[in-house]
């Protein structure tokens, strides 16, 4: 027993003193392949120009980053809708912060969150927030390594969080959590390794994040906490951040930076999501020269299919389709782009089970339940739609 007991503590610490070498390795191997693939413009991004598309749920196709999505902006409503109505302390920043400091909203290249919480509120947060989050689709896991997480929970209390949410083949949302604890000099200090949280090293007093700052941001409707001084925290962590623009791809550094003003980047940034989203409906559209005019109706039951987005697209406007009627679960992925392209268009959708992520019943404009118990499910007080 006594032998075993060795063995398992000796495995542990070879993975402790292995998981920085990982990072070190992989930063560098990055660095280096970043360097001799390196892109001068965003246009450089584009792999395939012809085959640039754009869905709301899961971005630019043919694209060598992820980018923003509606669906990643609709479930960071929810959730921070969820830690809002709960009073819960936290403090939204890195990326995000220098988006607030641009113009107000997410980086258009940077899809996910990274929030600060309290080491003290640490129990509150398992407690009361994972399980409403676990209702509405969001999942909290440890980052980086699946087999590392044993280790996460013997060293560090559970306190490295990264909370998803992912349906089908939509752009998944991350919000990883930052579980931090203050200092002897009241600078704020991060559990994870140092790997995670350049803010470790910065000297950053509470002083410069208490009391926090409410902004209007990312159009939510609603205000989200941010630094005191949020500002001088951005300049202090990544400096120039107006006049810089730098593009990450996986975490990598440097992969396309731009020595110019920021407006001028999202500028061309958008110039190529018009261009995705013209070429989506040209495709969708497939030359045809009548006008769509929304008056037949489609009945997606178990016995239809379309092999992808854009042959129900393509559908719909050829066929003059102006009601959908959904009987079947497998069909129910493909509202959101229909709502997006075809606004105007009526679905009614029929539930059978509460299986449905309750974020999709937004984009219908009828929705119909086989009992009471899946109607008192989706009207769950818990539930954000």
């Amino acid at each position: 027993m006594i032998k075993y007991l060795y063995f398992i503590i000796i495995i542990i610490i070879l993975l402790i003193i292995v998981k920085p070498i990982i990072f070190v390795i992989y930063y560098i191997i990055s660095k280096i392949y970043y360097k001799i693939n390196k892109k001068e413009t965003l246009n450089d991004l584009i792999l395939n120009e012809d085959k640039l598309f754009y869905y709301p749920c899961i971005g630019l196709t043919n694209f060598d980053i992820p980018i923003y999505t509606d669906f990643n902006s609709d479930m960071a409503k929810i959730y921070f809708s969820i830690l809002n109505k709960s009073k819960f302390e936290y403090y939204i920043f890195a990326g995000s912060a220098i988006g607030l400091v641009r113009d107000g909203k997410n980086i258009p290249w940077v899809d996910d969150y990274d929030i600060i919480i309290f080491k003290k509120n640490l129990k509150l947060f398992k407690k009361k927030i994972i399980p409403l989050l676990q209702k509405n689709g969001i999942i909290t896991s440890a980052p980086d390594f699946k087999f590392l997480n044993f280790i996460n929970k013997i060293l560090v209390n559970n306190s490295l969080f990264t909370q998803k949410f992912k349906y089908k083949d939509y752009h998944q949302l991350d919000v990883d959590i930052f579980t931090s604890y203050l200092d002897k000099y009241n600078n704020i200090k991060c559990m994870r390794p140092r790997v995670w949280g350049t803010y470790c090293n910065k000297n950053l007093n509470l002083s410069s994040i208490k009391p926090a700052k409410y902004y209007d941001f990312d159009n939510f409707g609603f205000k989200v906490p941010f630094f005191n001084k949020v500002k001088s925290q951005v300049k202090s962590e990544y400096g120039e951040v107006i006049n810089v623009v730098n593009i990450h791809k996986n975490h990598a550094p440097n992969y396309l930076v731009f020595k110019t003003h920021y407006k001028s980047v999202y500028n061309d940034f958008n110039k190529i999501i018009k261009k995705a989203k013209d070429n989506t409906l040209i495709n969708i559209k497939l030359n045809k020269i009548d006008k769509y005019k929304p008056v037949y109706k489609l009945v997606l039951d178990k016995n239809i299919k379309f092999k992808d987005r854009m042959s129900i697209l393509q559908y719909i406007y050829k066929n003059d389709i102006g009601i959908i009627y959904i009987l079947d679960h497998k069909h129910i992925y493909l509202i959101y782009s229909i709502n997006y392209y075809f606004p105007t268009i009526k679905i009614i959708l029929y539930l059978y089970n509460n299986k449905t992520p309750s974020f999709l019943l937004n984009k219908c404009n009828i929705v119909r339940v086989l009992n009471k118990q899946i109607m008192n499910k989706y009207n769950d007080i818990d539930i954000f739609i």
